[in-house]
């Protein structure tokens, strides 16, 4: 995906509580928002080299925004957000082999009391009950309404289950490898659970971990700062739960899913 805003150079100075951070704008000092809630310990350091943008958030509280934090030479998009929209478009273009073959996509699927971020599948009564219509005219109306996005109408495979697909961005690189989370996430692991339950009754279920940081070679759940997290995703395997890692090539004006990595779940 092509960035929308301008990207400018400026330096790190140091980031101050969860989403600010102050940054040495041509020697003057400017905060920015941080679209992040790790700890990117290893990334947010004083004179750290970064792209900012300016916000175009009339209500934001900051007038830029912190989009890449450069490290090694390589510039790490640390945009949680991204890593959705990078597998929306890695899907609509089968960059992705593993979710090929589906005809509908609807972004941030209802399930219990969480989100989902995506549901591939290929009939209109296949929806969750929540949206469930009782002919496809019904269905028709609900893709303009619902955002139900069109992926392939012609070579989808019917006999394809069901998919929940959760993707989790990473930006975490230790000597070539990726890991997540960098701070322990208790709605990760909810999340994980979520998806190995609807595999256990009858759907397809996808873990997909989308490496924003383009040196990583592999990718491992981060057990020394989040064992609960790992050991949750070991077991939603051995209940059939899918798990992908895929990492991006970025510049400053793009950042797009490039290849799928080798996952280790036991470092």
């Amino acid at each position: 995906m092509k960035f929308k805003n301008e990207l400018i150079e400026a330096r790190l100075i140091k980031r101050e509580k969860r989403f600010i951070a102050y940054i040495d704008y041509n020697g003057k000092i400017v905060k920015a928002h941080v679209p992040n809630t790790g700890r990117l310990r290893e990334l947010a350091v004083k004179d750290a080299e970064v792209l900012i943008s300016q916000n175009s958030n009339p209500l934001g509280k900051t007038d830029f925004k912190l989009h890449m934090i450069k490290k090694d030479s390589h510039w790490i998009s640390i945009e949680s957000v991204l890593a959705n929209q990078i597998t929306f478009e890695g899907v609509s273009s089968k960059l992705i082999k593993e979710l090929e073959g589906y005809r509908y996509l609807k972004k941030e699927i209802k399930h219990l009391d969480s989100r989902i971020d995506f549901f591939l599948f290929n009939n209109w009564n296949e929806l969750p009950d929540y949206m469930k219509v009782d002919n496809e005219k019904k269905f028709e109306k609900l893709i303009e309404k619902s955002k139900i996005h069109i992926i392939d109408n012609k070579y989808y495979n019917p006999e394809l289950k069901p998919a929940y697909v959760e993707v989790k961005g990473v930006t975490l690189e230790k000597d070539g490898w990726g890991y997540f989370p960098d701070a322990p996430t208790i709605r990760g692991a909810r999340h994980i659970n979520e998806i190995s339950n609807l595999v256990q009754n009858g759907y397809r279920g996808v873990i997909l971990f989308v490496g924003q940081h383009p040196n990583i070679k592999g990718f491992s759940p981060n057990e020394e700062t989040d064992p609960d997290f790992a050991n949750t995703l070991i077991e939603a395997e051995k209940l059939g739960v899918e798990i992908l890692s895929y990492v991006c090539t970025i510049d400053k004006t793009e950042i797009k899913l490039d290849r799928k990595i080798p996952i280790s779940l036991k470092p």
